[in-house]
């Protein structure tokens, strides 16, 4: 995220992000010693000083019910088609993700493009 950052990239996330984040952020089975409450609170107020925060509004939910409907989804992807839902709704075009294969429907479909973060080992 650092060479975003760097480049002067607008950047957003959405308010899913941020749920799955205090998910992650706070499970054992993420972290050997997961961030508190209080710790995962504090964490996710900092993230509105470096990215401007998509919200969930009824317009995202009716793409969502469109991507639904056209592509006929069901099941754990629509999780990812209320992504590509609220980057839709707000002119967002390219998602930097890891989870490429959960993305690929609709970068096949151009409706988005993927940019995979690059993970150096240190």
């Amino acid at each position: 995220m650092n060479r975003y950052f760097e480049e002067g990239a607008e950047l957003w996330i959405s308010n899913q992000v941020i749920r799955e984040f205090c998910v992650r952020a706070t499970h054992s089975s993420t972290y050997e010693k997961p961030l508190s409450g209080k710790q995962v609170v504090r964490t996710v107020e900092s993230f509105a000083a470096r990215f401007r925060i998509a919200e969930e509004t009824p317009a995202v939910r009716q793409k969502l019910f469109e991507l639904i409907e056209s592509y006929g989804m069901e099941g754990s992807p629509i999780h990812d088609a209320n992504f590509v839902a609220t980057m839709l709704e707000y002119g967002i075009d390219t998602i930097c993700t890891l989870n490429i294969r959960h993305f690929r429907r609709f970068q096949r479909r151009n409706i988005i493009r993927i940019d995979e973060p690059r993970v150096y080992a240190g």
